[in-house]
């Protein structure tokens, strides 16, 4: 069965399948028999409703009326957005008071809530409170302009009268107009005759799209807010909040203050607010805020995941939201990007929009055009230590890959889901101290995010997940001398390549320089075992310049492993000797020894056998403390199909999918696939 509607914008609502399970049809772009459909859907009480729900009542059909939910979208629907949620009604819809719907009558049930939905209702509470959820959540900081904070500080009490938009359905069908709003702003000067009185305006009249409800006028002890200011942020501020019907009200009641309102919003009328009007005689009793709040925000909305496209809960839209924020109580206005190729600049900005509201590319050469107080980001160890040499004491960021990055190499142009960016240096570079080192350091971690961390091993482990996903499944022969190996009892031994040369081995191995060396060393220490080298795909992929003739390692080596997928490797070896290679940190985290002949980020906090030691790591760490630091806390993990940010099981999932790049093919179908990625990369999601 078909859902039907009559608006070209509810049908092209690409979540709405999902909330209500059902096809949607366009009606008039193509002629539908009508024992296909099974209802009609419309928005709340604007015109498309009506239509709804009169074709409902002629044909004997049902009506379902949708509106946005109330943790509604990251980023205003007037600009780029993404909707989280949506309300499908079937009595009538929450704002309007003059009929029931769904949520009142969810509120009004004799139901009691369980302890267990009273205790959740609560976490979502504090949740909401502590991470300002709001229904567009997009502003770009959580924290007041100084001025109006100033002003704000120095009033000994203040209350906050909420404006709304002129013409608003929420206003006719919630029992007010805008003399309402007049009639609220006297109130709360009559009321409060001491305290500031702040006249919050709404977004969509700051943004131009719309016009004031209460209009402007001046008064003295009255200011008002033009500025887009987070609403949490200001909530917080005053001491009570008057409204006529804005969700605003309910989220005053979230953060716990005391609401005075001019109209009968849905939250309205359960004894939970200082209501100046009469109340439908259906909200007969007084419920708990809890109540109000699991009805409301749990069983009443249906929430979409941006990254899978199927229903979830709020607490999930709210960790979501949270990963967007990732450090927007620290973003800066301008950042300079230096030296970056036209390959990174195409999917850079996508992987810095919580810190940087622009990303300005610079070549290096023109740094000095700009003031010493923006920040600079560069690529990887070495760019960042030249241009600390030429700028000491300037804010300097090193953008690096993560460990989980792509299903193809990047010298091939395959944009990275996984991007680390270091504000103080970076992980492979153990000269000095990085943000990750410094994290290890001061980990002290609750028995949720260990197990979080365990998780994420697993979850690696079972999705056979490394950095680069490549290489070809073990073949016969193979796997036949690796299981005479270990059927003789011989330690097997894997030795990975580098690229010499590298930033890694320049800065995080002092003593050992080259994959020779390494391999010298490691059958120096293990005499009696079967040592496999594999060289570093860059190399085998012609893509590095490096030899590419293994000839002198192969003398060395038992066995050279050229195609072979590593993750399937790792379930054949007993140990991994390795410079600053992260194929330690991928067999450390399967439980495989490791060897490391370097510094690499892994080693030094006990959980590696190492050669060379670094004073400045002083903890010891468990396996699961590790990976929740180095897999969930230190990199960004970035959603291609949508360009925002995700998390570590939604790459897998991605990368699972993603068909393996070819390896050692024509120099031809090389450059094809290059070209290929890198038009990948200029599509904005």
């Amino acid at each position: 069965m078909k859902l039907a509607t009559y608006s070209k914008g509810i049908a092209a609502i690409d979540i709405l399948p999902a909330i209500t399970g059902q096809e949607l049809v366009l009606l008039g772009a193509r002629a539908t028999n009508d024992a296909d459909i099974s209802g009609f859907v419309g928005w709340g009480r604007k015109k498309s409703g009506m239509r709804a729900a009169a074709a409902a009542s002629k044909k004997n059909k049902s009506v379902l009326y949708l509106e946005d939910g109330f943790i509604g979208y990251w980023g205003h629907p007037s600009g780029r957005h993404t909707r989280l949620s949506l309300v499908v009604d079937q009595q009538g819809i929450y704002y309007d008071a003059v009929q029931p719907s769904d949520l009142e009558s969810l509120i009004g049930t004799e139901d009691e809530l369980t302890s267990e939905q009273v205790a959740r209702a609560e976490a979502l509470r504090q949740s909401l409170a502590q991470h300002r959820i709001s229904k567009y959540n997009h502003h770009t900081s959580s924290a007041l302009p100084t001025d109006l904070s100033q002003r704000l500080q120095q009033a000994e009490r203040v209350c906050l009268v909420v404006d709304q938009t002129r013409g608003d359905e929420s206003i006719r069908c919630g029992g007010a107009s805008e003399t309402s709003f007049v009639d609220m702003l006297d109130a709360a000067i009559k009321e409060n005759p001491d305290a500031l009185i702040v006249v919050k305006t709404h977004p969509d009249v700051i943004c131009g799209k719309k016009a004031s409800a209460i209009g402007y006028a001046d008064r003295a002890g009255v200011l008002w807010i033009s500025e887009d200011v987070h609403p949490h942020a200001l909530i917080e501020r005053v001491d009570k909040v008057y409204v006529v019907t804005s969700q605003l009200g309910f989220e005053a009641l979230i953060l716990g203050k005391p609401v005075v309102c001019f109209g009968r919003p849905f939250f309205a009328g359960w004894g939970l607010t200082d209501d100046r009007v009469d109340m439908p005689a259906r909200r007969n009793q007084n419920v708990s805020l809890h109540r109000l709040i699991y009805q409301s925000l749990i069983a009443y909305p249906t929430y979409i995941h941006p990254d899978s496209g199927e229903r979830c809960e709020p607490e999930q839209i709210i960790a979501w939201i949270q990963r967007q924020r990732r450090d927007a109580n620290i973003k800066f206005k301008q950042v300079l990007a230096v030296g970056f190729s036209v390959w990174k600049r195409s999917w850079l900005p996508a992987c810095t929009v919580d810190f940087a509201q622009e990303l300005v590319f610079v070549r290096t050469s023109n740094v000095e055009r700009y003031d010493d107080d923006i920040p600079m980001l560069v690529w990887g160890a070495r760019q960042a230590q030249a241009l600390r040499a030429r700028f000491p004491g300037r804010q300097i960021f090193t953008a690096e890959d993560g460990f989980v990055r792509s299903a193809g190499l990047g010298t091939d142009l395959k944009r990275p889901s996984s991007l680390i960016i270091d504000r103080i240096g970076i992980y492979y570079d153990a000269s000095r101290t990085s943000e990750l080192e410094e994290r290890l350091n001061q980990c002290s971690l609750t028995a949720e995010q260990l197990h979080a961390g365990r998780n994420a091993v697993r979850a690696l482990i079972d999705a056979g997940a490394t950095k680069y996903n490549i290489g070809q499944d073990l073949d016969d022969q193979l796997l036949g001398w690796l299981g005479e190996r270990r059927a003789s009892g011989q330690e097997i031994v894997l030795v990975p390549g580098q690229v010499e040369g590298d930033a890694s081995i320049a800065f995080g191995s002092p003593r050992w320089k080259t994959n020779l060396e390494l391999l010298k060393r490691a059958r120096k220490d293990n005499p009696s075992a079967c040592i496999i080298y594999k060289p570093h795909p860059d190399i085998v992929a012609k893509n590095r310049r490096n030899k590419r003739d293994f000839a002198a390692e192969a003398e060395v080596a038992d066995r050279l492993v050229i195609e072979a997928n590593i993750a399937q490797l790792y379930n054949h070896i007993d140990k991994v000797c390795t410079l600053t290679s992260q194929t330690g940190f991928e067999a450390l985290l399967r439980g495989i020894e490791v060897v490391a002949y370097g510094l690499p980020f892994y080693a030094g906090w006990g959980l590696t056998h190492d050669q060379l030691t670094c004073d400045r790591r002083r903890q010891k760490l468990s396996l699961d403390a590790l990976a929740y630091v180095c897999l969930l806390e230190y990199p960004r993990y970035v959603n291609w199909e949508t360009a925002h940010f995700c998390s570590l099981q939604t790459v897998m999932r991605q990368l699972a999918k993603a068909a393996d790049a070819p390896r050692d093919v024509t120099a031809v179908a090389r450059w094809r696939m290059k070209c290929r990625n890198f038009l990948e990369s200029r599509v904005k999601a």
